[in-house]
């Protein structure tokens, strides 16, 4: 009698220590979803701010999205500044040649986000940005393969440092600043 007690004990114990790992598990896979689901908010907000910014020819804060600390994103808010400027510009030049202001979109973009890399308060992600056909973006988005390096700063997940084709031409130096 007192070995089946034993067994017994030893059977509830055992489903309550798997009950407890897989709640574990389960916990721990919310905890990343919703930390890929963050990373991911965060690269469409990028984008979305970028295009507001040249769209409506000013400048915006983007340290809701990128970590101002580093250098590239310091250039890419130069960059974006330069680029505001040369909009401007073409933006005279259509309208002398009777195109409306308003013929310029925002064109749409199409995120292919791979599983993020998420290794404490960093991550990496690698998307594939897909555009429409024979449409001329602005210079901050380039289609193809993107990769972004995150560190998450007072619990936010914030841009750190974006790698595509030819960034240097838009942002130049990782390193020393415009």
């Amino acid at each position: 009698a007192v070995w089946l007690l034993f067994l017994v004990l030893m059977g509830i114990v055992s489903g309550k220590l798997a009950f407890a790992q897989q709640a574990d598990k389960d916990n721990t896979e919310k905890l990343f979803l919703n930390e890929k689901g963050s990373i991911e908010k965060t690269i469409r907000d990028y984008y979305d701010l970028a295009y507001d910014m040249y769209l409506n020819l000013e400048l915006k804060d983007m340290s809701v999205v990128l970590n101002m600390e580093s250098i590239q994103n310091q250039n890419f808010m130069i960059a974006m500044e330069e680029n505001i400027y040369g909009y401007k510009d073409w933006l005279k030049k259509l309208e002398m040649a009777n195109v409306r202001e308003e013929d310029v979109e925002r064109y749409p973009l199409y995120f292919d986000f791979n599983q993020p890399e998420i290794n404490g308060d960093k991550a990496i992600v690698k998307v594939n940005l897909k555009g429409e056909d024979l449409k001329a973006y602005p210079a901050f988005v380039v289609l193809g393969e993107n990769e972004f390096h995150l560190d998450k700063i007072e619990g936010k997940w914030l841009i750190n440092e974006h790698y595509y084709d030819d960034w240097y031409l838009f942002e130049g130096s990782r390193t020393e600043k415009k």
